[in-house]
């Protein structure tokens, strides 16, 4: 998600200041309330034109250069297309939160917001200027009590929680004590306490593991692949490896960049080190996978579909030849069978196998394979954070 061209008071004023501003609030509200609850444009854009008809906009109609029937025709693309829907929504919303049940109406919002956010949106930004005092307070209240339980969530949910808390950051002056207090206390000890005036965590995030090369994209990949070069790279990986040769990476991520460190180590010894200083510019994208043993699944499921397939049939010979052993081995053969895989499966799937992934804009990709989970999303939620 890139920053708006404009920023959310310039474009709120233009919304105002528009001679169909009331039409602009009935048709962002029409599309994105939809958008929202769905999760996806996918439904609201066939319906556009219907929209903006309804709500008395013409295509031609423009904010600040840009058209939002037209922008519906395809979905919001650039920062300047999303303020613009943006703005005109908040500004039809503050009116229903002056004078309807408030708190119930901003619980809702909230909801709505971060379904805005993960379609791309960066609705949080403009909640604060939108909003005078009496219709802030009520959504400031929903935006940190969902803070607060996202943060219950770990690592995953302080990613979730991050927009808000930015945007409740961006206007602490206007927050009564009490509550900022209380968001000092929900996000102390984590990496969005320093917004608060809190106790954070470690200034720096590290994220240590195997280093794994992933496959290049695009053209340079095709002919890597196509030439052999490709195989005979990911041979010799496998003869390094068979001799002992380890690659370890670890990333640490600070307040303006991120070193990157490889350690090459042949029979437990160093024999190489490689450091590459990493700014938030030279990141084009960054993802945390966590993949779960297939082999583990499937050997812990044929395990129970062995224990009950054979102690199930012992059971059925004893119930006919009236064998009391044949029924207590059948039974405890079901008994194994069903502790064995409930055994493998809470032991080793419940952990997966966790890969941290940096795309950088050279079109190189790096990657820690095997890390923990809270600490990969943790310094993901860091990098996303470094000055672009």
């Amino acid at each position: 998600m890139g920053q708006p061209a404009l920023d959310p008071a310039t474009m709120l004023d233009a919304v105002r200041a528009h001679g169909k501003r009331r039409a602009l609030a009935a048709f962002a509200t029409s599309v994105l309330e939809p958008a929202a609850d769905q999760r996806t444009f996918a439904r609201v854009l066939p319906e556009a034109a219907a929209l903006a008809l309804t709500a008395g906009l013409a295509l031609e109609d423009e904010v600040r250069g840009v058209r939002p029937v037209a922008v519906l025709e395809r979905g919001p693309e650039s920062p300047d297309e999303w303020a613009v829907l943006l703005a005109a929504y908040l500004d039809a919303l503050v009116p229903t939160l002056e004078t309807g049940d408030a708190s119930a109406i901003a619980r809702k919002l909230v909801g709505r917001l971060d379904a805005l956010t993960a379609l791309g949106g960066e609705p949080y930004r403009f909640v604060a200027p939108a909003c005078p005092d009496e219709a802030f307070l009520p959504v400031a209240r929903a935006m940190a009590e969902a803070i607060r339980v996202d943060l219950e969530d770990g690592a995953r949910g302080r990613g979730r929680a991050l927009p808000r808390a930015e945007a409740l950051a961006a206007a602490t002056a206007r927050l009564p004590q009490e509550l900022r207090t209380r968001l000092a206390r929900a996000t102390s000890g984590t990496s969005l306490g320093a917004l608060f005036g809190g106790a954070s965590g470690p200034r720096g995030q590290r994220v240590t593991g195997p280093v794994v090369t992933l496959p290049r994209g695009g053209l340079r990949g095709a002919l890597r692949v196509l030439s052999g070069i490709a195989a005979l790279a990911a041979i010799a990986r496998g003869i390094g490896f068979v001799a002992g040769i380890r690659r370890v990476g670890t990333l640490d991520v600070a307040d303006d960049a991120a070193d990157w460190t490889v350690e090459t180590r042949w029979a437990g010894r160093l024999v190489r080190t490689e450091r590459t200083r990493l700014t938030g510019r030279a990141l084009a994208a960054d993802a945390v996978d966590e993949r779960f043993p297939a082999a583990t699944v499937l050997v812990s499921t044929l395990g129970l579909a062995v224990g009950v397939v054979l102690g199930g049939s012992l059971v059925g010979d004893g119930v006919r030849s009236g064998e009391t052993y044949l029924l207590l081995l059948g039974a405890a053969l079901v008994v194994l069978g069903v502790v064995a895989d409930l055994v493998v499966l809470t032991r080793d799937v419940a952990r997966g196998r966790t890969t941290l992934r940096l795309m950088l804009v050279d079109g190189r990709s790096v990657a820690l394979r095997g890390v923990d989970p809270d600490e990969a999303r943790d310094a993901r939620l860091a990098l996303a954070r470094l000055p672009r």
